[in-house]
C-alpha cells in the first residue's frame, strides 16, 4: 500500500504537466476524471495504512506496508556505512522515483543517518521540449554524479542510463533491484562493481528462473573472455608515439583527452529530442594504404560549422585522436571552451564575472552556506540604498507658483510581439494612454 500510495503522487504530477499543454477538451475533461480518480485511491491508501498503524503499536508505515523485496533491498542498505557507495539499477524512471521517496521517507522514520541517497533518469519522459527542461534534467543528472563521486550521498538508483557513463568511481554494492532485461545491460552494470572488493546482487521474484538465464549470460560473458584473451593484439590498439600537446594558461590538452573534453562539449550543446548530439566521422586513406586520416563535422548547433581534418596515422584510433585534438583547439579559439577546456556556459563565462553587470554585489558580502542561511528568510537580506531622481526633488506643486505638467506618450517601439507571455504590456502599451507628471520643475 505505501509504493501504491507514492506512486499516486506521481501520477498526480504527471497529470498536472498533461494539464499544461492539453488543447483538447475532450481529453482535458479525462484527464480531470482521472485526475479526481487518483486522489480517490490515495485517499483510501492513506485511510488504509493509518488504520492499520492506530490497531497495532508497532506497526511502522514504511516497513510494514511494503513487499518483501523492498524490505530485503532496505535490510543491504541499513548495513552500509557512511563511506560506502552503492548502485541501485532498475528498469524504469516511475521505479526510481518512488524507490528514492521510500528510501528517503524510511531513512527519517528510522533515523538512518549511514543512507545519504539521490536519483536519476533520462530525459526520455520530458513532456514539453518547447522549454529548457531537458538542458535542466542534464544539469542535475551530472551535479548528482559529482556528488555521488564525492560521497556526499552513498546511496544512487539509476536507469540504464548511468550503464554508459563512464566517469563514475567503482562501487562498494552494484544491486540490480529489477533484473537486467539484456545481457548488455547486465556486463554494464556488473563493470561498476569490478573491484575485488564489491558486491554485486541481484535482485530477482523466483531464483530458479533467473539461474537459466543468468548461466546464458555466463557464458557469454566466458566466450568474450576468451576472444579477448586468446586473439592477439589488432594493430589498431597499439599506440604511436603522440607527442604534441596544446597548452593555455590553466590546463594542457593532449590527443589522449581530446575526446572526452569533445563529448563532453557535445553533450552541453542545446537539445531536444529530436537533435543529434555526435559528431560525423569520414575517413580517407593515403596513396600506399598504409596511413588513414578522418574529417570531422561537428553537430548543426556548434560555433564550428566547417570540418576540422586530421593528420594521417597508420591506425585509425590515433587518427581520430588527431581529428578530436584539432577541433578542440579550434573550439577553444572561437571562444566555446575555456581555459581549462570545458564547455562555455553561464557558470564560466569571464564576461558574468564583471562587477559592472552586477552593480548591486558586495564583494566583501558573507557567504550563506558558511552561515546555514536560507534564500527567501528573514536573515538572508541585504541592505540596498535606493536613490531617486534629483529632478523629482522638492517638486510637488505650491501654491502661488507656477506648476509644468510633463505628458509622457508610451509608443512600443516593435512591429508586432513576439512572446504571449507580454500580451498584457502590450495591450499597455497601445492602448493610446497618457500620463503626466505635476511638478514646479521645468
Amino acid at each position: 500500500p505505501y509504493i501504491a500510495f507514492l506512486a499516486t503522487w506521481h501520477f498526480l504530477i504527471e497529470i498536472e504537466k498533461k494539464k499544461k499543454i492539453c488543447n483538447d477538451m475532450n481529453k482535458l475533461t479525462t484527464l480531470y476524471v482521472a485526475l479526481s480518480e487518483i486522489t480517490l485511491i490515495r485517499k483510501l491508501l492513506y485511510d488504509y495504512m493509518d488504520k492499520h498503524a492506530s490497531l497495532h503499536e508497532d506497526h511502522k508505515t514504511t516497513l510494514n506496508n511494503v513487499s518483501p523485496k523492498l524490505t530485503k533491498l532496505m535490510q543491504h542498505l541499513s548495513t552500509l556505512k557512511s563511506t560506502d557507495s552503492c548502485l541501485v539499477f532498475v528498469n524504469s524512471r516511475i521505479t526510481a522515483k518512488i524507490l528514492y521517496h521510500y528510501i528517503k521517507d524510511y531513512t527519517q522514520e528510522y533515523n538512518q543517518n549511514n543512507i545519504v541517497c539521490d536519483f536519476i533518469v533520462g530525459a526520455k519522459g520530458i513532456i514539453s521540449i518547447e522549454n529548457n527542461e531537458s538542458k535542466h534534467k542534464k544539469r542535475q543528472n551530472n551535479d548528482i554524479i559529482k556528488k555521488f563521486n564525492d560521497n556526499t550521498i552513498n546511496v544512487l538508483i539509476s536507469t540504464e542510463v548511468l550503464e554508459d557513463i563512464v566517469d563514475i568511481k567503482t562501487c562498494n554494492f552494484v544491486i540490480r533491484f529489477d533484473s537486467p532485461q539484456t545481457f548488455p545491460s547486465y556486463m554494464q552494470s556488473k563493470g561498476k562493481a569490478c573491484s575485488s572488493e564489491s558486491t554485486f546482487i541481484i535482485m530477482v521474484q523466483n531464483s530458479l528462473n533467473f539461474k537459466k538465464t543468468q548461466s546464458e549470460y555466463m557464458k557469454m560473458e566466458e566466450e568474450i573472455e576468451k576472444v579477448l584473451v586468446e586473439h592477439d593484439i589488432d594493430e589498431e590498439n597499439v599506440d604511436e608515439n603522440i607527442t604534441t600537446v596544446f597548452k593555455t594558461e590553466h590546463a594542457t590538452l593532449t590527443h589522449g583527452t581530446a575526446f572526452s573534453i569533445l563529448n563532453r562539449y557535445c553533450l552541453s550543446l542545446p537539445q531536444d529530442r529530436f537533435s543529434n548530439l555526435h559528431p560525423e566521422w569520414y575517413i580517407t586513406q593515403s596513396n600506399n594504404n598504409q596511413f588513414k586520416k578522418y574529417k570531422l563535422i561537428m553537430p548543426i548547433n556548434s560555433v564550428i560549422k566547417t570540418p576540422i581534418d586530421g593528420s594521417f596515422y597508420k591506425t585509425k584510433k590515433n587518427a581520430k585522436r588527431s581529428a578530436a585534438f584539432n577541433t578542440c583547439i579550434e573550439l577553444y579559439k572561437a571562444g566555446a571552451l575555456d581555459e581549462y577546456f570545458k564547455p562555455m556556459d553561464s557558470q564560466n563565462n569571464p564576461a558574468f564575472n564583471d562587477l559592472k553587470w552586477f552593480p548591486h554585489w558586495d564583494e566583501k558580502d558573507i557567504e550563506p552556506s558558511k552561515y546555514n542561511l536560507k534564500a527567501g528568510t528573514t536573515k538572508m537580506k541585504r541592505a540596498v540604498p535606493i536613490k531617486n531622481t534629483t529632478h523629482l526633488h522638492g517638486s510637488c506643486p505650491m501654491e502661488n507658483k507656477p506648476s509644468y505638467l510633463h505628458v509622457i506618450h508610451c509608443t512600443p517601439d516593435y512591429a508586432q510581439l513576439k512572446d504571449s507571455k507580454n500580451e498584457i504590456f502590450d495591450n499597455l502599451l497601445k492602448s493610446n494612454k497618457q500620463y503626466g507628471i505635476l511638478t514646479i520643475n521645468k
